[in-house]
């Protein structure tokens, strides 16, 4: 089917393509063109039928009803002896082509009974008779006569195939329950003989009975009649010894005729299997408007030449994105999953839609009365008529308001026309670039996933027939100038870029310029959302004027994953790193390890996952972690890992014991678990153990390979259980022998040593460079300890306590950097029912988008100091710790409320959250369709309705 929907796209002006955009699949179809396939299929294959039925029709009506003269067995009955039975297996074990391979072929004759001579030789004679009798008594038939009949023939087959069809089965069923020893005829010939019994009888009493006279006559024979009663006629003529050697030979056509009707019931058959396949191809019904087919993916697809290509026009490429069509952009690397993410399997579904349900018909879909228009910056639902302007609701959130439906909202100088644009989809190009270095191939990637995110979102098909003819000479073309040379993201990369459309006659020209790649990403990222597609016209809309300038309020803006309490999929941190790129966050901070469970593989080390990972399935390989990495570069996000020691260690490092190395890991699984950890299962490092360095020391050596080049590392360093050293006999013994005493402020400094150590060591494992090292708040850094213990330029400090704790206040008059992620805003995991005991989760209530909006660390900062202290407080960070989330839950715990983050520390508005509701509901709109499952935040009532849920 694939194959035929390649030969059949629908064609616009000049042959070319009008329907499926420039860079795209051609074999995504629209769902009429698939319904004519589907038709055409069924013509040609009923057809086929038709003709068969007609040449056994033929078969049949003119064979000879004549009796065998030695064993008075009819010469038509004795024609189903000798058939070998063919079992027809359904379609759906086998390719449904194959059924016109497989050849019938007949049984031998032996043993075939023989009826009475003198009955053969009457029947022969009745035959002769009513064949002298239609040609008008002379025994000639002419060609005309012929020619007639034939055509009465066929005008008789094709208005009654249904009838022949139902005779056809009921002789199926008669050969199934009777023996071939009963020799029953079928019905058709049961019927041929009673008829020309009856002319016989006719004849005889009117005296003109010419039986003998007939079976001697030799009559013409008509040119090119290979009928199975010229045959007869001719064996009439010959001596009785001939008999046997013409009836064998009628017997050879019979089989030749049931063969046919084998292969009919074969073709049903295959009809059946046709159409099975089809149902399985048919669009999901998310897309029964005028839907490209949102399909998984897709085996290749014709990319048109462009200057982000740099391919020849007709070149295949792999791995098409998901949405428009599969359309995919103009990626020009051989790893298009950088683009489009892993393939997913045929059985995964997508976005929660099904593959099997029924495609709506584009003709009777609904038409809806209702538009939109802007009234006094909000979009108003009207109906349609009275001479009113109305557009869709998308197409008017995009002129409509100050800021349009932009997120996050841009921080500089904002002016959003109040027209657009219309256009088609194969008419946005890449017209230029200048980049330094690398920086031009970087953007092209970027570029692609503008394009792939566009496929995504507007899942439609341009109704290109029915669209104005300047719509086609509408052209939109996207220049990129950076002026840095910053190919890795860094904490002092600059992400300001500018942002400019104008639009003359025929062309709309879109400029972005930026200091750096990240830039010019999240230039591209702002004006996807300045594109909306109009499904009252079918065409794409871009906003015609446009001049911005954007910079992000805070350099950190991130959201961290637990990857350790439950499994996460390469492809649902794709999907993250997708929706944290549609809100210009930055980095993915992977708590990656923890008690729990090792899903790292190290190939220093393979046995800390062998040991350590639920299953040998869920793994994280070096080969998914550098794609990880990769993919959220060109998504302008850095990927930071966190290795947490000395506490959060356990599973995974019980075989060391075993190789002699002794016990890298105390307080392993230890009971009961409250006396020694903060939550089941307990374990810390055994920080006097010299192999436990060793280990470390090979751990962060093949995380730097894999995470690098870095410009941060995540120690951990939080919720260590002093008692569990205190217990631990040989740290005990270590202890006393150093004369270090066993008080707390002794372990806060043994503690505070393995950190020390710990930092040289990944200094050592980074080529000696030094880079910022990020500690979690803990006892470590409360009461000035952290001043005492830490060197601020090595160490930034991460801030998971509430917003008015007094360690905020010390921590930045120490001058420490700071990173928010206060658990009473940031924490999206709570609000839960207790995974641990009864009740609510211990960080509970949950935090709505709301209070996640609010929470302003500038604020915070000036709240508990007086200055906002900008150049210490770096940003921010949501954290979903993985106890009671997965896969299926990740989307909406995190979404839209990491919206709502990203927001706070792009823009750091100076409002509150009530005024940016409108926007943040059609942003998650957004998200949803580019295939993030976001939560929802009001009854689409109130999308329709802006200002009328307060």
């Amino acid at each position: 089917m694939e194959t035929l929907l390649y030969f059949f796209p629908k064609r616009g002006e000049d042959g070319k393509m009008a329907t499926v955009p420039k860079g795209r699949f051609r074999k995504f179809t629209s769902a009429r063109t698939k319904l004519f396939l589907r038709k055409t299929i069924k013509v040609a294959v009923l057809t086929l039928v038709v003709v068969l039925l007609y040449r056994w029709s033929q078969r049949r009506r003119f064979a000879p009803d004549a009796t065998d003269s030695e064993g008075g067995m009819l010469k038509a009955e004795r024609q189903v002896e000798g058939l070998r039975v063919l079992e027809v297996r359904r379609i759906e074990d086998e390719d449904p082509m194959s059924v016109y391979d497989q050849i019938v072929e007949p049984l031998p004759r032996e043993g075939m009974r023989t009826g009475d001579a003198g009955k053969e030789e009457r029947l022969e004679g009745e035959a002769a008779l009513t064949l002298d009798e239609k040609a008008g008594g002379n025994g000639e038939i002419t060609d005309t006569e012929n020619k007639k009949e034939s055509d009465n023939l066929w005008d008789t087959e094709t208005s009654d195939v249904k009838t022949e069809m139902n005779e056809e089965n009921h002789d199926a069923a008669a050969k199934e329950s009777n023996p071939p020893e009963e020799n029953i005829a079928p019905n058709a010939i049961a019927e041929t003989e009673k008829e020309e019994t009856e002319k016989k009888t006719t004849l005889i009493a009117e005296g003109k009975d010419n039986t003998t006279e007939n079976t001697e006559l030799k009559p013409q024979e008509p040119q090119r009649n290979d009928s199975s009663a010229s045959n007869a006629l001719r064996a009439s003529e010959n001596e009785h010894s001939e008999t046997r050697e013409a009836s064998n030979d009628l017997a050879n056509e019979s089989l030749a005729v049931d063969a046919i009707e084998g292969t009919i019931w074969k073709l049903k058959d295959a009809i059946g299997g046709i159409k099975m396949k089809l149902d399985e191809m048919k669009p999901p019904s998310k897309l029964y408007y005028r839907g490209y087919e949102n399909l998984p993916q897709s085996p290749a697809m014709m990319v048109p030449g462009s200057p982000s290509t740099g391919r020849e026009p007709g070149t295949l490429m792999r791995e098409p994105a998901v949405g428009f069509g599969d359309l995919a952009g103009r990626f020009t690397g051989v790893k298009d999953d950088l683009i489009f993410g892993h393939r997913e399997t045929g059985n995964e579904k997508r976005d929660g839609i099904q593959s099997n349900q029924e495609p709506f018909d584009l003709q009777q879909r609904l038409v809806s009365p209702w538009g939109w228009a802007c009234v006094g910056g909000k979009c108003v639902k009207q109906e349609k008529g009275f001479g009113r302007g109305l557009s869709p609701l998308n197409v008017c959130k995009l002129t409509c308001g100050s800021h349009g439906s932009l997120w996050p909202r841009p921080t500089g100088v904002t002016r959003i026309g109040e027209s657009t644009i219309s256009f088609l989809f194969k008419n946005l190009t890449l017209e230029a670039i200048r980049a330094h270095d690398d920086g031009e191939s970087l953007v092209r990637k970027v570029f692609d996933i503008f394009v792939n995110n566009l496929a995504k979102e507007h899942g439609h098909q341009e109704t290109a027939g029915q669209v104005p003819p300047e719509v086609f000479e509408q052209k939109v073309s996207v220049s990129i100038v950076v002026s840095g040379s910053d190919s890795r993201l860094a904490l002092e990369t600059p992400e300001a870029y500018t942002l400019d459309v104008v639009t003359q006659e025929h062309v709309t020209k879109v400029s972005v310029f930026a200091l750096s790649v990240f830039g010019a990403r999240h230039g591209l990222e702002t004006l996807s959302q300045l594109i909306a597609f109009d499904e009252d016209e079918g065409v794409f809309r871009i906003v015609s004027s446009v001049t911005l300038s954007d910079a992000p309020a805070f350099k950190y803006r991130g959201i961290l994953l637990d990857t350790s309490r439950n499994f996460f999929s390469v492809k649902s941190i794709e999907r993250t790193l997708d929706a944290m790129a549609a809100n210009k966050l930055n980095t993915f901070h992977w708590h990656i390890t923890d008690s729990h469970s090792f899903p790292l593989y190290l190939e220093a080390l393979p046995k800390m996952a062998s040991y350590g990972a639920y299953s040998p399935q869920q793994v994280y390989y070096p080969d998914d972690v550098r794609h990880l990495v990769e993919y959220g570069r060109v998504r302008g996000i850095r990927v930071l890992p966190e290795f947490d020691v000395p506490a959060h260690v356990g599973n995974g490092w019980q075989w060391a014991e075993k190789q002699g190395l002794g016990k890298l890991v105390v307080c392993l699984n230890k009971e009961p678990w409250h006396s020694y950890c903060a939550e089941p299962p307990c374990g810390q490092l055994n920080v006097v153990n010299n192999n436990t360095y060793s280990i470390l020391s090979k751990i962060y050596e093949e995380m730097v390979s894999l995470f690098g080049p870095l410009d941060f590392f995540h120690f951990g360093g939080d919720e260590v259980n002093l008692n569990c050293w205190n217990t631990t006999e040989e740290i005990v013994k270590h202890m006393e022998e150093q004369g270090r005493g066993r008080d707390a402020d002794a372990y806060y400094k043994l503690w505070s040593d393995f950190q020390e150590r710990a930092y040289g060591l990944l200094t050592a494992a980074n080529k000696g460079q030094k880079i910022p090292g990020i500690l979690w708040t803990s006892e470590l850094t409360l009461n000035r300890r952290a001043a005492k213990y830490l060197d601020p330029t090595k160490y930034i400090i991460q801030i998971w306590t509430t917003k008015d704790d007094a360690v905020i206040r010390e921590l930045l008059e120490d001058k420490f950097r700071v990173i928010f992620t206060n658990y009473d805003h940031w924490y999206l995991d709570c609000g839960f029912g207790a995974w641990v005991g009864e009740g609510n989760n211990w960080c509970s209530p949950y935090k709505g988008w709301q209070k996640v909006y609010d929470n302003s660390p500038f604020d915070i900062a000036t709240d508990l100091t007086g200055s906002s202290h900008s150049d210490l407080v770096l940003g921010g960070e949501a954290a979903l710790w993985g106890e009671q989330v997965d896969d299926m839950t990740l989307d909406s715990r995190l979404w839209p409320r990491g919206a709502a983050l990203a927001e706070r520390l792009w823009t750091n508005p100076s409002h509150k959250s009530s005024s940016a509701a409108p926007r943040l509901v059609h942003h998650r709109q957004r998200m949803v369709s580019r295939g993030v499952g976001a939560d929802r935040v009001q009854p689409e009532w109130c999308h329709q309705n802006e200002g009328h849920c307060y």
